[in-house]
């Protein structure tokens, strides 16, 4: 039972985490204008985050997720801002590849702390994950405590698989194109900005007109 419970953990996981949305953008941004260490910090504020969200559905915490759900437009306008100073800093600045060991651009517990708050914000997860409940409330009724820690570490292990995966890529590719670094920050850049101005004025237009 615990074996197949993981297994849907994963599939919940693999399903919030392999869409290309403004998390997975926002991650790629990190590890290909910062490195490596920085991706990979980045990917564990992710999968605190989800893993979170995965508690709240396994252990039933229903005004948890009615709050979130409640307020997901919100959070939406806040994630959607967040998204758009990104996507400015990005434009403004000059990444390249560093010498190993040198000091990173922003601090590991920033980049740790952004990640959580976005992906807490971001009303894509938050919709994927409720969908997830509703179309599977047999596996978040499984009673006990080794039974939700089964489908919680299912989704946070799908959700480390593959934005480890992400990153590693990223750094294998920001290693061999430096000169194009800072073309490929300025896209990146827009493509950030650009989500985040559809989340604040979609968002917006709902709380504001319905």
């Amino acid at each position: 039972m615990f074996g197949s419970l993981f297994l849907s953990g994963v599939r919940i996981g693999l399903t919030v985490a392999v869409p290309i949305g403004p998390v997975a953008v926002l991650c790629m941004r990190t590890a290909m204008s910062q490195g490596i260490i920085a991706g990979l910090t980045f990917m564990v504020g992710t999968v605190f985050a989800d893993s979170t969200y995965a508690a709240i559905g396994a252990f039933g915490l229903t005004s948890i997720s009615g709050f979130l759900m409640a307020y997901q437009h919100v959070l939406g306008t806040v994630g959607g801002i967040i998204l758009i100073m990104i996507g400015i800093g990005s434009l403004r600045t000059k990444p390249h590849v560093e010498l190993r060991g040198a000091p990173l651009a922003k601090g590991l517990g920033s980049i740790f702390f952004q990640s959580v708050i976005f992906t807490f914000s971001c009303p894509s997860t938050i919709v994927l994950f409720s969908s997830q409940f509703a179309t599977a409330q047999q596996i978040f009724t499984t009673p006990g405590m080794e039974a939700n820690v089964a489908l919680i570490s299912g989704v946070a292990a799908s959700v480390a698989a593959w934005f480890t995966l992400v990153v590693l890529t990223v750094n294998f590719i920001r290693t061999r194109i430096d000169d194009s670094l800072r073309k490929l920050n300025i896209l990146s850049g827009l493509v950030i900005g650009a989500l985040g101005i559809k989340f604040v004025y979609t968002h917006l237009m709902i709380i504001l007109f319905s």
